[in-house]
């Protein structure tokens, strides 16, 4: 990220900025821009705030691997030293997802007369987000429709390509299946729009892209750009 960035751009960054994963450049850069962008700086304070009101929710627990390392601390007098836990500089996809709570409970917190439609809008800002971070560039429709199944992967969707028709993709596991049963609108509309501003980042069409809750027992069918041209 350059010195010079706009709102499109913060607003892609936000959700890393609120849980603070984004980097240095990336994140000095978003600053200085919400200094002068009231719109922007209220969207990350928000944000913000509903990172510290879910951290307060979650348990306490010892990190999962990928989050942290543990080593003993230097022991003082009787007794086994204690465990001390230091971030590690690599993120799994799991951090990442992070982002998508973030998004998710924005949107759920809103007041909205459309909800669905304002879930894909912060989907397909999220997903510009993670395009953008991965490094996404112009590439072919196919190539990106790769980069998406890849994606999905990644954050434990367990994705199935039809072998005759890569175009459809059944996702055989949901990381929020509890929360996307509760609410299908909010959920499934922000995978949709990730799907949407992934293609879109990396200079694809998303026209035609599609998500079918519960399609079938025990998956979702998802259309991901370019469709087959079938008989």
């Amino acid at each position: 990220m350059n010195d010079d960035v706009g709102c499109e751009q913060v607003r892609a960054l936000a959700a890393d900025l609120a849980i603070g994963n984004a980097d240095g450049q990336e994140r000095d850069a978003a600053l200085r821009h919400t200094a002068t962008c009231a719109e922007c700086r209220l969207l990350v304070s928000e944000l913000s705030s509903v990172v510290d009101d879910l951290l307060l929710l979650a348990p306490s627990h010892e990190p999962p691997p990928g989050f942290a390392s543990r080593t003993r601390a230097q022991p003082r007098g009787r007794g086994r030293p204690a465990w001390t836990y230091q971030a590690t500089s690599v993120l799994s996809p799991a951090s990442e997802y992070a982002a998508l709570a973030v998004v998710l409970s924005s949107a759920l917190t809103r007041i909205s007369e459309h909800p669905s439609v304002d879930a894909e809008l912060a989907g397909e800002e999220w997903g510009r987000g993670l395009a953008h971070r991965r490094g996404a560039a112009p590439t072919t429709p196919e190539s990106a429709r790769d980069r998406v199944v890849e994606l999905f992967d990644d954050f434990g969707f367990e994705p199935q390509q039809a072998p005759d028709s890569p175009s459809l993709v059944r996702l055989t596991r949901c990381p929020l299946l509890e929360a996307a049963r509760s609410t299908p609108a909010i959920v499934c509309s922000v995978h949709l729009g990730m799907l949407r501003g992934v293609l879109d980042e990396y200079g694809a069409d998303p026209e035609g892209s599609a998500l079918v809750p519960f399609a079938e027992p025990g998956a979702c069918r998802v259309v991901i750009p370019p469709v087959d041209d079938r008989p």
